[in-house]
């Protein structure tokens, strides 16, 4: 008696999906094409086509067949499929020396693997020869960035890890919030883990350095002292600006004329710097009036908002008021969002046998996965050919395995 022994296993992967693939007819030398597979990426979905250049003879020794065994070694979410499925992928070289194979499918894992394809090549004479080539493969990590930050393993069923790093380092300050009730203030916050389904928005908020900007944007000198000839006399007010190093900055000419306080001049927004400023306020006469009038000064500080000055000068009544309105131009603030998509963890598939396992040699069994999206059978891990029905029909011992791939939908958090 002779025992089929059946190892049934399950893996839940994203969409999957087979693709015809085209033939690279710009290749003429025997072998494979690309000799190095295209990265992919976990949690994306990935194609890419593989040419086969076949010799007709080899020293002189006719073949009359390629036969495109298999494809092992792929990652989890990955199958093949060749442009001569219905023909069991054999290729008869004098007919056409090309073939072609498609990868496809979702891979779950990242790492470096290498694919192994083997070949078995129908000689007249000698019969079959087998073939292998190694097919370095690279699966990435699923990182996904936008100008603020980047997202390592940002999609996938829970519970979720994600990796998160700024691309504006050396900022002055960081403000993140995950979507999931954590916050946290540093530039390359710790890994998040994600516990419920749902789609997180993650908003980064960046800071940059440097310091806020100011600009004297409006003067009011709101009363002045009584030392330019008041009552009888009506002012012509002028003023000039100075920084803490009594430099000139501005000046107000021409004078207005006739014209009491309150007066109001609007400003060519003028820069300040971190010091202070002092306003110097004159009543111009001139001529048959003499010199101009000193109505006093008043400083302020230039890295302050708008305020009140007050100066006074000795001897008269009154005092010197002035109103200056200061516009602060804020540090520059970026923010930038993204989403963590977690998913719910599937059932998993179950298998069932249409008789007991116990089966003598000559038996048939009849393999049933209980789900009916897309799937795909395995033998020892080797992927079955044209095998992506519900029921696999197995007629000899081994340990298979079902892959059962689904679209994910998300679900909003709670």
């Amino acid at each position: 008696m002779k025992r089929i022994l059946l190892s049934l296993a399950f893996t839940i992967t994203g969409f999957l999906a087979f693709a015809q693939c085209s033939i690279d007819s710009t290749q003429t030398d025997p072998g494979i094409y690309p000799d190095t597979l295209l990265p992919a990426t976990v949690n994306q979905p990935y194609t890419q086509d593989i040419t086969f250049v076949m010799i007709t003879d080899t020293m002189g020794i006719t073949i009359t067949n390629f036969n495109i065994a298999n494809i092992t070694g792929l990652p989890v979410g990955m199958t093949w499929q060749c442009n001569n499925f219905a023909n069991g992928c054999n290729y008869d070289p004098s007919q056409s020396i090309y073939g072609c194979v498609n990868l496809s499918g979702t891979p779950l894992i990242a790492g470096v693997y290498n694919a192994t394809v083997t070949v078995i090549a129908t000689l007249q004479v000698l019969g079959d020869q087998t073939i292998s080539y190694t097919l370095p493969f690279t699966v990435l990590p699923d990182t996904v960035s936008n100008p603020g930050f980047s997202m390592t393993n940002s999609s996938g069923c829970l519970p979720l890890s994600v990796t998160f790093v700024t691309n504006n380092p050396g900022q002055a300050s960081y403000l993140w919030d995950f979507g999931n009730g954590i916050q946290s203030t540093l530039e390359n916050p710790p890994i998040q883990t994600y516990n419920a389904p749902g789609d997180y928005v993650v908003t980064q908020t960046v800071t940059a350095n440097g310091s806020p900007q100011y600009f004297l944007t409006d003067i009011t000198v709101a009363s002045i002292p009584d030392n330019y000839g008041a009552p009888v006399d009506v002012p012509d007010m002028y003023f000039y600006l100075y920084d803490s190093q009594g430099n000139q900055i501005y000046d107000s000419h021409p004078s207005v004329s006739n014209t009491n306080a309150p007066l109001s001049w609007t400003l060519p927004n003028i820069p300040l710097q971190n010091n202070n400023y002092t306003l110097h306020v004159w009543d111009e006469d001139g001529g048959l009036f003499g010199a101009d009038d000193d109505l006093g000064s008043v400083t302020f500080p230039g890295w302050s908002a708008s305020g009140t000055a007050t100066g006074t000068l000795s001897g008269v009544s009154g005092s010197l008021v002035v109103n200056y309105s200061i516009m602060q131009v804020p540090v520059a603030t970026a923010i930038h969002t993204d989403t963590v998509h977690v998913y719910a963890v599937p059932d998993t598939p179950m298998v069932s046998a249409n008789i007991p396992l116990i089966l003598c040699t000559g038996d048939t069994v009849v393999l049933t996965c209980n789900d009916t999206l897309q799937v795909q059978w395995y033998e020892s891990g080797n992927l079955l050919i044209g095998e992506t029905n519900s029921d696999l029909v197995v007629t000899a011992s081994g340990n298979f395995s079902a892959v059962v791939t689904m679209l994910m939908v998300a679900q909003q958090p709670q």
